[in-house]
């Protein structure tokens, strides 16, 4: 059903009241001031799910982060029936936040009650981007414009991104990232803009990885006490420890087990596998992960389940070796005090065309 007084309203009013709706949780509003093919495409729980402009968490965190984020709005621009309406967005920085508040409480506390007094308290690093609203007239409105299956296309790909960074497949990760950022080009979409800024952060932090420029020498990280025993699933691992030897955190660190055959000169390496010993989220994981980088001097546990034939564990040696570490990236290494509740540097200026064009 429409919305009473709706008819007649400027564009900048309609994003006002859009965001208005939002920020008061009035979300059948929000719902029914979208297109007609958005309503067609989303029913009104898949949109609670995915609302453009807000915060892309979990039901426990929503209502906290929405609490804190700001919106300003620009000028429209464009021209007929359809136009753009800026919006800056300031939100918390949550992959830092998350990263802050568990290293301050620690591995073995739950972060939860510590986050929400956080928010609450304003305690927290802002992040600034810009974003836009997509405005359509249909029926002598103005309509917001989703585009859900184009916005749900980018976030699959951005997910399958993820997914090779925990398994230390950074190429692969960033050409997930490439296309999810293109789905988002491509897109006539409100809240695309913003997620392309935060997508590009994501794979920035990546390639900074990738890159490795002043990564520490993986031959220098200490591995202890390593032995092969059954896992809980009942399959052979290794397990063993690991020490950070540098003053720079390690968010991850991927480990190279060869198998040899022989001894002196007719040793020989008959098989190699690598695992992921640490891989620590870039992304906010609404605090389900522990974000906690590998700190100068700490040990840690690692273990995991090997994939050689059977034959090759039980006639073969395994040699572990550290094969590839990565560094905090800057953005990432958790705030002080100094720097909570402080605005970020701001995103580059918005497109000038209605296209959900990238931010940078």
């Amino acid at each position: 059903m429409l919305l009473s007084g709706c008819t007649w309203q400027s564009p900048r009013a309609v994003v006002q009241n859009y965001l208005a709706a939002i920020k008061q949780h009035r979300y059948e509003q929000c719902y029914a001031m979208l297109t007609d093919s958005d309503r067609q495409a989303y029913t009104l729980q898949q949109f609670l799910t995915a609302i453009p402009l807000t915060p892309s968490v979990t039901q426990t965190w929503f209502r906290p982060v929405l609490e804190d984020t700001s919106y300003d709005i620009g000028e429209p621009r464009g021209q007929g029936l359809h136009l753009i309406v800026p919006v800056k967005v300031i939100t918390p920085d949550l992959p830092r936040f998350e990263r802050t508040i568990d290293a301050i409480v620690g591995p073995d506390v739950d972060p939860a009650p510590v986050a929400r007094r956080a928010l609450a308290n304003g305690e927290y690093p802002d992040l600034g981007y810009d974003d836009q609203v997509v405005l359509i007239k249909e029926h002598h409105r103005w309509r917001v414009k989703a585009d859900f299956p184009a916005l749900e296309d980018a976030a699959r790909l951005r997910r399958s991104a993820l997914q090779y960074y925990y398994r230390a497949q950074y190429g692969q990760a960033v050409q997930e990232y490439q296309q999810a950022i293109a789905a988002l080009a491509k897109a006539d979409s409100s809240g695309g803009l913003g997620k392309s800024f935060l997508y590009r952060r994501e794979m920035k932090e990546i390639q900074e990885i990738a890159a490795g420029h002043g990564a520490p020498n993986p031959a220098r990280m200490k591995v202890a006490d390593v032995g092969m025993r059954v896992s809980t699933a009942q399959h052979p691992a290794l397990f063993g420890k690991i020490t950070n030897p540098w003053k720079v955190p390690i968010d991850n660190v991927r480990m190279k087990v060869t198998f040899f055959q022989g001894s002196g000169a007719a040793r020989r390496a008959i098989f190699a596998e690598e695992h992921v010993a640490i891989a620590t989220p870039i992304e906010f994981s609404d605090f389900t992960i522990k974000a906690i980088p590998l700190a100068p001097g700490e040990t840690r546990n690692f273990g995991f389940e090997l994939k050689a034939p059977a034959a090759t564990e039980q006639d073969a040696d395994p040699f572990v070796a550290v094969d590839q570490v990565a560094a905090t990236p800057t953005e990432l290494i958790p705030a002080k005090g100094s720097e909570l509740h402080t605005r970020a540097p701001e995103a580059s200026p918005a497109p000038r065309s209605g296209t959900g064009e990238k931010s940078d």
